[in-house]
């Protein structure tokens, strides 16, 4: 159902608000705070898996079990980057960075995917993601210190995981094979950092926890997207992200509505438009 990715969108504005006020405003160490954030995901996420998650014994097959742990090790760098950085930079200079992921998934999916190798679908996904940068890059511009040259590795390997995730769906459902990740991932990253977790306070506990449950949202829908109609056609969906983290800030922070990003909104709504009427055909 296209529903899934549309509320992967929304999720993922939400997530990214809620990810910065907890790094920055409540100042819970980036190491201490993914750690938790993954064992939180893992529960939240395996309670949903108890009902619909399914994986087939083919997953233990040697190039599935390969996949598996590509997936965790490029899963965990991505993560530390992202946080790291997102803990020091602004979100907007973190948004730029980020609106280059959709680039970045579309060209390595279209190079290592085959079935992903569906023109109308790639350009229009290109298109979007084109007009998504344009529209954001003309009032802020990127000074790259280390955290944000760390920020662009984060690009580079979430753009690379959604290679392995697609592969995994084909054993693994989406609410199953999240939840196998953040286990894993939760796993790794607890024996790298060690954390001290009675640093937490309520609230720290209490905001992880929220933003967890919309986190497994995002990724489960995100997954749902990816297996059913593929990694380009979701991510052109979710070139929408920045746009709807926009409009939020102009209708809640009563900020300056711009034409440029309204223009953009609307050739990724064309973009979505055509892209979808080429796959249903």
């Amino acid at each position: 159902m296209i529903i899934f990715p549309l509320i992967a969108v929304f999720a993922g504005a939400i997530t990214i608000v809620l990810e910065k006020t907890i790094l920055s405003k409540q100042k819970v160490d980036y190491r201490l705070f993914v750690v938790t954030l993954f064992l939180l995901l893992f529960l939240v996420s395996t309670f949903f898996a108890i009902f619909w998650g399914k994986i087939s014994p083919s997953a233990l097959n040697t190039n599935y079990l390969w996949l598996l742990i590509g997936m965790v090790v490029v899963a965990c760098g991505w993560n530390i980057l992202l946080y790291r950085g997102l803990q020091q930079e602004k979100v907007v200079e973190f948004e730029l960075i980020n609106m280059l992921r959709p680039i970045a998934i579309i060209l390595i999916a279209g190079i290592f995917l085959a079935a992903e190798k569906n023109l109308h679908t790639f350009l229009a996904a290109a298109i979007a993601s084109g007009a998504l940068l344009v529209s954001h890059i003309r009032r802020h511009h990127l000074v790259f210190d280390r955290y944000s040259i760390g920020l662009l590795g984060f690009v580079l390997l979430a753009a690379i995981e959604a290679i392995f995730d697609r592969q995994l769906l084909e054993v693994y459902s989406p609410s199953a094979l999240y939840a196998v990740r953040t286990g894993l991932v939760f796993l790794s990253l607890w024996l790298v950092f060690r954390p001290n977790f009675r640093r937490l306070t309520s609230q720290n506990i209490l905001s992880i926890f929220i933003l967890a449950i919309i986190a497994t949202s995002y990724m489960t829908f995100m997954f749902s997207g990816f297996k059913d109609f593929g990694v380009v056609f979701t991510t052109l969906i979710l070139t929408l992200t920045p746009i709807l983290i926009y409009f939020f800030t102009v209708v809640f922070l009563k900020e300056k509505l711009r034409k440029r990003v309204v223009l953009a909104a609307a050739i990724i709504l064309a973009c979505i438009i055509y892209a979808t009427l080429a796959v249903t055909k």
